[in-house]
């Protein structure tokens, strides 16, 4: 039955309240008016959240902000009329002058999504490295899983529709993914886009401004040390690079004695 239970707690969410720390799960704070909160409203409030058991809720600020800047093509979505509208797309972390967090991105205007991201509340998801977990591991037959870290940020979007502020959504984009390379590439725009008709005509930038981040870092923080010490071991004999990572994130983030 516990192998059980693991399937059937992959969901992802994060608990907060006013008992709670929850700002200090957060990379910026946001303010008190936005929490949520324990109690008889959090079966109503369960609905919109998602599933977080709290062996696998990651509170550490630190490496919540290195896997959303690590893996910035994150999903969007929001919802109108009741149907979700989804695009994919590379965003920049960044601190407002109040030091809350927010997000900036571009999109196509030709993408449906530019005519309502302003206008609803968006759900964006940051997906980390993630990994199979064989039962081979174990020191048990049990059932096998997958580990993963994840990042979901919810906020409203707020349109940046003139040239300068669309060149710059462009420019910190680019700066951010070039910044580890040996030769970056130096931001520059095509003739088509270098005129203020042109790259507004085919562009938008918008920043999110965050009210709600929650993070899952599941890594079987939930199995033996016998069982741990077994999946570093599986994991240390594969070469791709999402299961070191989730290797390195196991020996980080969990109770492991070695």
């Amino acid at each position: 039955m516990q192998g059980v239970r693991q399937i059937l707690l992959h969901g992802i969410v994060s608990l907060n309240s006013e008992s709670t720390p929850w700002a200090d799960l957060l990379i910026f704070p946001i303010p008190n008016y936005l929490k949520l909160g324990y109690g008889r409203d959090m079966e109503l409030e369960r609905k919109e959240l998602m599933y977080l058991p709290n062996k696998f809720h990651c509170q550490d600020r630190k490496a919540i902000q290195s896997l959303m800047e690590r893996y910035p093509l994150a999903t969007l979505v929001t919802i109108v009329d009741g149907s979700p509208i989804i695009s994919h797309l590379p965003l920049v972390v960044e601190a407002d002058s109040t030091g809350n967090m927010v997000l900036l991105g571009h999109m196509p205007k030709a993408n449906p999504h530019s005519r309502h991201i302003a206008n609803s509340e968006t759900t964006i998801i940051f997906q980390g490295p993630n990994a199979y977990i064989t039962p081979k591991w174990y020191e048990k037959n049990d059932v096998p899983t997958w580990n993963y870290a994840v990042v979901h940020c919810k906020g409203s979007a707020k349109p940046i529709l003139d040239f300068n502020g669309i060149q710059k959504c462009l420019q910190k984009l680019t700066e951010s993914v070039e910044r580890h390379s040996l030769d970056p590439w130096e931001f520059w725009l095509p003739e088509d886009l270098n005129t203020p008709a042109d790259l507004t005509a085919a562009l938008m930038g918008f920043e999110i401004c965050v009210t709600q981040v929650k993070a899952k870092f599941k890594l079987s923080q939930n199995r033996s040390q016998g069982d741990l010490k077994g999946i570093i071991t599986g994991l240390n004999t594969r070469a791709d690079d999402y299961s070191k990572e989730i290797l390195n994130l196991i020996k980080t983030h969990t109770n492991l004695d070695i």
